[in-house]
C-alpha cells in the first residue's frame, strides 16, 4: 500500500473530524518523532515528517507520524473491508494527544503517545450495524507496544 494513500486517508479523517466539530483548524508539518516515550524500534519505522492538527484557536488536538512503509499482503476479496491489503495488527503510525480527551462514547483518553494498529470490527452478530465498514485504527499505549512487527491480539467490543 502506498504511503501517500495511508497518509491521505488519515489526514482526511482528521480534517473531517475538525469540520464536523464546527472548527476551522489547520494541519502543520512537524519534524521526526524523537521523544523516548515511544520505543526506538517504533520510532525507526516512522516517516521523518509528522503532522500537528490545530483547532481554530490554535490549540493542538493531536500530533501524527505515519509509518515510512506500511507492509502489504495480497489483496483479499472482501466488499466489507476497505484496506484489504493490510493485515490485522499492522502498525500504521503513532499519535500523540497533548491533553486528555474523550472518545466518541465519552470515555477518557489520557494524554500521551499511542501506536496506531489496524484492526477490524468483528463480523459477528454482536457488532452488526456499529459502522458502515469494518476497518479502524486501534490506539495502543506506545510504552506497551515496542515491537513494530508484533502481531497483537485484540478483543473488541463496541456495544
Amino acid at each position: 500500500m502506498r504511503r501517500s494513500q495511508v497518509r491521505f486517508s488519515v489526514i482526511l479523517v482528521f480534517a473531517v473530524a475538525i469540520a464536523c466539530s464546527a472548527q476551522e483548524g489547520k494541519v502543520e508539518d512537524l519534524g521526526p518523532l524523537s521523544d523516548t516515550a515511544v520505543p526506538e524500534a517504533v520510532r525507526q519505522t516512522l516517516d521523518s515528517k509528522g503532522y500537528r492538527v490545530l483547532l481554530d484557536d490554535g490549540s493542538p488536538v493531536c500530533e501524527l507520524w505515519i509509518r515510512k512503509s506500511v507492509p502489504a499482503q495480497p489483496k483479499k476479496d472482501s466488499q466489507e473491508v476497505i484496506y484489504s491489503q493490510l493485515a490485522e495488527s499492522t502498525l500504521v503510525g503513532v499519535l500523540r494527544f497533548p491533553k486528555t480527551g474523550n472518545d466518541f462514547r465519552g470515555q477518557p483518553i489520557a494524554a500521551g503517545f499511542y501506536t496506531l494498529r489496524y484492526a477490524l470490527i468483528p463480523n459477528d452478530g454482536n457488532h452488526l450495524g456499529v459502522s458502515p465498514n469494518r476497518d479502524f485504527l486501534l490506539l495502543v499505549p506506545a510504552a506497551s507496544d515496542a515491537d513494530p512487527k508484533a502481531t497483537l491480539k485484540f478483543q473488541i467490543s463496541l456495544r
